[in-house]
């Protein structure tokens, strides 16, 4: 058991440390050309690669080739590079979750991570009490909250990767995470492009919907069904309680708890978020 948690701890860290190249490179292409620090990058990632492969007996062979299935599947590096020019556009606008030095912001992390983790506890009783409709839009909230988080985390790695000075420029225009749509989208990249766990638990063509959904607006669609009463073209009343099944909110309750566990400042703060999330998921997913 022991073994496993420290598998899947290199594992995730392997997974963040290449999003976090793959995101800075985005943003500072001047990153790309530091060979010196590329090189330390890739031997960082590598390490624990092999450590995997070593204590699992998985083949290099098998590995690379399911990461050239997902990727093409999922459009990982299209999407990826869209998520990055996206969080590289609110810092360069001024825009951040985070304040003061990198202790202070680990802090301030650790806030929005335990009121995600509480927004998702809601949610799930909510399922409990069968209010799916409720219980669906609190997951959705909790998805939009994980938004925070990634942004978060590439704010502090980006502020020590470069050594930038406390001082913060004044935000310009909207802030793009007060919209929705935006906030499901980095939501989305930031945890379930990269997710072979949740690919397995929920189906890998149910979460490249779901990531679909998030670039085209329809999730801020399910997000209000959830909540308002509505009438249709024949002049019927629909109401939350009867367009949300109890299978998609356990779809969104899992997937929502699945992008929190993902993120790495979960991984280091969750304290317990891991044991709930997997109790959950045996009692209510037939796994195939």
């Amino acid at each position: 058991m022991e073994e496993e948690k420290h598998i899947l701890g290199l594992m995730r860290n392997i997974k963040n440390e290449l999003k976090n190249i793959l995101i800075q490179s985005h943003v500072d292409p001047n990153l790309i050309s530091d060979k010196e620090t590329m090189k330390e990058l890739v031997i960082k990632v590598m390490a624990g690669l092999y450590e995997i492969t070593a204590k699992s007996g998985i083949e290099m062979d098998e590995i690379f080739k399911l990461v050239e299935d997902t990727s093409v599947n999922k459009k990982q590096i299209e999407r990826i590079r869209n998520y990055s020019l996206e969080l590289g556009k609110f810092l360069e606008k001024g825009f951040v979750v985070l304040r003061g030095n990198p202790e202070v912001m680990l802090k301030q992390l650790e806030k929005y991570i335990r009121h995600a983790e509480n927004v998702w506890n809601d949610a799930v009783s909510m399922y409990h009490k069968q209010r799916f409709s409720m219980s669906c839009f609190l997951s959705i909230v909790c998805i939009e909250e994980c938004s925070k988080i990634s942004f978060g985390e590439f704010q502090y790695y980006h502020r020590i990767l470069h050594e930038e000075p406390k001082s913060e420029r004044k935000p310009r225009g909207k802030n793009p995470l007060n919209q929705h749509s935006r906030k499901h989208f980095i939501a989305a990249c930031s945890g379930a492009l990269v997710n072979t766990r949740m690919d397995n638990l929920l189906g890998i063509d149910k979460v490249v919907e779901f990531i679909e959904n998030c670039e085209s607006g329809q999730l801020e669609k399910l997000r209000q069904m959830c909540l308002y009463a509505d009438i249709n073209r024949e002049g019927g009343i629909l109401i939350p309680e009867e367009i949300i099944t109890k299978e998609k909110s356990l779809f969104y309750v899992c997937l929502a708890g699945e992008l929190l566990s993902h993120d790495e400042g979960a991984e280091s703060f969750r304290g317990g978020f891991q044991d709930k999330l997997d109790k959950f998921e045996a009692e209510n997913i037939q796994r195939k």
